[in-house]
């Protein structure tokens, strides 16, 4: 597609978000054959890279949620408001012009059309780098895409690909070490291999609004997935009218009118389930997974169902009543970090910057992390600094690692738990069994034999001189 001028893609930008919600017409639409769609070009693909494209254009990855948030007025958020209230949220335009304080008119034009043209060069600038040789020079961050050379698999990816057929599985893992990445793959395999639909639900796209009540929040769970299967939505309306409470209604719908419409089987995926944990409701809903895994046993319809799941809190901080779990009936993979083989494997992708010596400095530096190892790779090849400067001043305010660990000292400094915790693992301190697994789910610790310490010398370094 690289015979497009800027122009034509801002059209077929355009043309694709028209079609959003309709995923027949949209499987037509030039943009599916993208580069980075060829392992199966369809609407949900395309879907899913726009949606991540839209992510893209927000200033910072910290998003606004609440509905008071500054930032829905912010000028700087406008590409990324508007996007996402329109298409991802689907909000009536009046309700998107209130909420970012914008009246009809010619500047609200402009301004959706400046969003699309900006929408449109990421996605331009997307496809010119897949079709690049050097593909070490795209940005680690977040997920990887589906055809990227420098994804490394690891024995999840091969165990996930044997469970998507009508189990409960769980990817646990902590942040940034792949999970996201992990669970796209695991479901474009199932596409692939046995033409299952899915329903991907990005909780961190949900707004912090619609975490209040339960009810609310299962309606739009309804039409979330009634939406993605490119059902009527009145479909909703009429499950809700009944007197049954709202998690029957939900239950019913899926059974009588979700899971018979797709032809062989149904892949619920909820990424970032964490985000439930502050609910009022979270023990209810993880309640209502765990009896949708229980009817397998008697129904089956049920049993073309599939719920993926990926946490990085330890399941039994997730809900209370363990005999409510859905994190204790099925499978679960946890995401381990990268060998030294897979470390020289990466190196290789990346052209071989780096000596043997340095690949195993590498490996033992980071604790084979995967975003760090990524992320020091991608370094030394763009910005040409030798592995030893990236050590030397990965603590500094300029270094390429500074997010990354600022984002652990926030997490550190705002929980005492947290901060008295890691302080205990530097002292070789005993610490309680509760502190410990916060400590794991935070990516902060790892186990070595019967002990714990700190992940890796990066993180041990950093915060010595900080704690």
């Amino acid at each position: 597609m690289s015979q497009f001028s800027q122009k034509e893609w801002s059209s077929l930008t355009k043309s694709a978000l028209k079609l959003w919600h309709r995923p027949i017409e949209l499987a037509d639409h030039p943009l599916t054959q993208l580069a980075s769609l060829q392992t199966r070009p369809h609407a949900d693909a395309l879907r899913d890279h726009m949606r991540r494209a839209i992510h893209a254009t927000a200033p910072s990855d910290e998003t606004p949620d609440r509905d008071d948030d500054p930032r829905w007025l912010d000028p700087t958020w406008r590409t990324w408001t508007l996007l996402t209230l329109l298409y991802l949220r689907h909000q009536p335009r009046g309700t998107v012009q209130a909420r970012i304080g914008m009246a009809e008119g010619g500047q609200y034009y402009r301004e959706l059309r400046r969003a699309i043209d900006e929408l449109a060069l990421i996605l331009q600038r997307w496809e010119a780098d897949s079709r690049q040789p050097n593909v070490a020079q795209s940005w680690p961050g977040g997920a990887v895409r589906l055809n990227d050379p420098l994804y490394i698999a690891r024995q999840s990816d091969a165990e996930l690909s044997r469970l998507l057929n009508g189990q409960t599985v769980t990817l646990r893992g902590a942040r940034q070490v792949g999970k996201t990445s992990l669970l796209v793959r695991g479901v474009e395999a199932a596409v692939a291999q046995s033409n299952s639909r899915v329903v991907y639900i990005d909780l961190q796209a949900i707004p912090q609004s619609d975490f209040t009540h339960y009810d609310d929040f299962l309606h739009l769970l309804a039409a979330w997935i009634v939406d993605e299967l490119a059902l009527e939505s009145e479909l909703v309306e009429r499950a809700w009218r009944s007197r049954l409470g709202a998690a029957r209604k939900l239950t019913k719908l899926i059974e009588r009118v979700v899971l018979p419409s797709a032809e062989t089987s149904l892949i619920l995926a909820l990424d970032e389930v964490d985000r439930l944990v502050a609910t009022p409701f979270g023990n209810d809903f993880f309640g209502l997974l765990r009896s949708w895994h229980n009817l397998r046993s008697r129904n089956p319809q049920w049993e073309r169902l599939t719920i993926l799941m990926a946490i990085s809190t330890e399941p039994y901080l997730l809900i209370q009543d363990l005999q409510q779990s859905p994190f204790n009936v099925g499978r679960t993979l946890y995401l381990e970090d990268f060998t030294l083989a897979q470390v020289r494997d990466l190196n290789e992708r990346h052209g071989a910057p780096l000596t043997e010596a340095e690949t195993q400095q590498l490996y033992h530096w980071v604790g084979g992390h995967p975003f760090l190892t990524r992320l020091t790779l991608y370094s030394v090849v763009t910005q040409s600094q030798s592995l030893e400067t990236l050590m030397a001043t990965a603590n500094e305010a300029t270094s390429p690692f500074a997010e990354h660990l600022g984002h652990l000292w926030r997490i550190s400094h705002s929980d005492d738990e947290i901060r008295q915790g890691l302080q205990a693992v530097l002292l070789n301190k005993t610490l309680a069994e509760t502190a410990l697994l916060r400590l794991q789910k935070a990516g902060l610790i790892r186990q070595s034999g019967a002990k714990y310490q700190v992940r890796c010398p990066l993180y041990r370094d950093y915060f010595v001189g900080r704690l």
